[in-house]
């Protein structure tokens, strides 16, 4: 009971966000063959993932898609073509804490059916966006892109893990990512010792954790962020 009454407002909210996106008109389907149905497609991506992670143990990870969704709706309203990458590096960058929030939650003892589903709907948006980016970036920082896009495919072993550092390399070769996020590692508490990375957002020089935090080696992760946000705050 508990779980069908927390269920249906998720689904009701879900449905109104995926009205207002999808009924938002693109500037760009002529200007730039195919980027609008990228936008779209990840947003419809996301939508089936969120109704795949169903509970509270996921909240992180949908509030982390919510925030994806809600800058790939700010890049439908763009006007101007220079004002798209901004947006479309927050959706991705999103994405890629969601996918970090996933793999501390699902560590090997939990290989529910949400955790394999939203691992594979985390991992197509992602790369649905970094297609949508190399559609909008200078020759320069697309041939870069392409020199990650190579390393990615050489891999064969855990896609999760492959996915973000090519979407870590995407965002840093587009330079918007140092500058506001830091992925520290921890180390996760369970029987695994599993080392993972965790986002760290930095706004208005402040330090906000995600959650699951509770899982670091806040000594050690902690002087690190500090450090370097000292460094932002210096004129």
């Amino acid at each position: 009971m508990v779980a069908s009454q927390l269920l249906v407002p998720l689904a009701v909210l879900v449905a109104l966000g995926t009205a207002m996106i999808m009924d938002l008109p693109c500037a760009f389907k002529t200007e730039i063959p195919g980027f609008c149905g990228l936008i779209k497609k990840a947003h419809k991506v996301n939508v089936a993932t969120v109704f795949n992670l169903n509970g509270t143990h996921f909240e992180g990870v949908r509030q982390n898609l919510t925030k994806a969704d809600e800058a790939l709706a700010d890049v439908l309203r763009m006007k101007k073509k220079s004002e798209l990458l901004a947006p479309l590096a927050k959706a991705l960058e999103s994405e890629n804490c969601a996918l970090s929030e996933l793999k501390v939650i699902c560590n090997g003892t939990k290989m529910e059916s949400g955790c394999r589903l939203g691992r594979r709907g985390l991992q197509r948006s992602s790369l649905t966006l970094i297609k949508a980016i190399k559609k909008i970036v200078n020759e320069k920082q697309n041939n870069t892109i392409i020199a990650a896009e190579e390393e990615f495919l050489k891999g064969r072993q855990n896609g999760t893990n492959l996915i973000q550092d090519f979407a870590r390399n995407v965002l840093k070769k587009t330079s918007l990512w140092y500058d506001r996020v830091v992925f520290a590692e921890f180390e996760a508490v369970s029987s695994y010792h599993l080392r993972q990375p965790i986002c760290w957002l930095l706004r208005d020089s402040r330090v906000v954790r995600y959650p699951y935090d509770m899982y670091a080696t806040t000594g050690r992760v902690m002087q690190n962020v500090d450090e370097h946000a000292r460094k932002r705050e210096k004129p």
